[in-house]
């Protein structure tokens, strides 16, 4: 089975597309048989509480590192998160 990792970043002034592009993309892979675990990583300099409230509230788990991180930090950091030998990388 597949572990997907959802790479999610947000500055002040980004437009609300982004966040609900990833919340969308969330509510899809968890009906997606085939994956086992989803990790949604927050890149962005402070944690979103209502995001990760959101990601519990279906059984995700919401990563962040405690500072901004780059996609390919981001990414090095999710799958670093994961058991599954098969990988899937994500970006919002």
């Amino acid at each position: 089975m597949f572990g997907v990792v959802v790479n999610y970043f947000f500055k002040e002034g980004y437009p609300l597309s982004v966040e609900q592009s990833a919340k969308f993309t969330l509510s899809l892979l968890k009906n997606c048989q085939e994956v086992t675990t989803i990790i949604l990583v927050d890149g962005s300099a402070q944690p979103d509480e209502n995001f990760q409230k959101f990601c519990e509230s279906l059984g995700i788990k919401y990563a962040h590192n405690g500072r901004s991180m780059s996609f390919a930090e981001a990414y090095n950091y999710g799958v670093s998160l994961l058991d599954e030998e098969w990988v899937v990388t994500m970006a919002s």
